[in-house]
């Protein structure tokens, strides 16, 4: 897990800041996104997507982050994307992540 805050611990709801996940990290049709804290990461996440190798945008994930407490789990369909390396992409307030994952079919 990829926590965006040094306040939080393994995604812990009750710890201020939030935290994005990816699984699987080597996936096919499908890859899911959790994000913990959505209420945080809703009003404070400057970005939060998936692109490709070249940096080209595949999908603009905060519009599906929702205003809920606890985790948020977003399901991507990726059946059509190519295979190779995408990367999930967060920031907030200067605080920046990546997940790697890898479309092997």
């Amino acid at each position: 897990m990829l926590a965006l805050l040094a306040t939080s611990t393994h995604g812990d709801p009750g710890v201020p800041g939030f935290a994005i996940d990816a699984h699987p990290r080597m996936f096919n049709e499908f890859v899911t996104v959790t994000v913990v804290n959505a209420t945080r990461a809703r009003g404070g996440v400057q970005h939060l997507s998936i692109v490709n190798s070249r940096g080209e945008l595949m999908m603009n994930l905060q519009p599906l982050v929702s205003n809920i407490g606890g985790n948020q789990e977003l399901t991507i369909e990726t059946d059509t994307w190519p295979r190779g390396m995408y990367l999930v992409l967060g920031a907030e307030r200067g605080n920046t992540g990546i997940v790697k994952l890898l479309k092997v079919q």
